[in-house]
């Protein structure tokens, strides 16, 4: 479920592009946050266990953002989102997993 509202975003992101057909825009950086947000919410709303660090990177390129460093800003969510990725992958290659006891 998590991959396809990464991929929802992404796709959504990438449609803002194609409107032109001479050359692909990148998001913008807000556009970058807003998913990078969207896809944390998402996370804890399927109960998806992120990385320590993924929703402090959105806080922090929202205020980067905010201080007119957008280059640094666009690096911190375009991190949070391969983040929330991960920590979904993570999720599920350990869906069935026991504990091990030694013996």
């Amino acid at each position: 479920m998590m991959k396809k509202t990464v991929l929802l975003v992404s796709l959504a992101l990438a449609a803002g592009g194609c409107a032109t057909h001479t050359t692909p825009k990148e998001p913008s950086v807000a556009d970058t946050i807003a998913a990078a947000k969207q896809a944390v919410a998402q996370a804890h709303q399927e109960h998806v266990d992120l990385w320590i660090n993924t929703a402090k990177y959105v806080k922090k390129a929202e205020k980067l953002n905010a201080e007119g460093k957008s280059a640094q800003a666009r690096k911190l969510a375009e991190t949070a989102l391969e983040q929330v990725k991960l920590a979904e992958a993570q999720a599920q290659s350990q869906i069935d997993a026991k504990p091990v006891y030694p013996h």
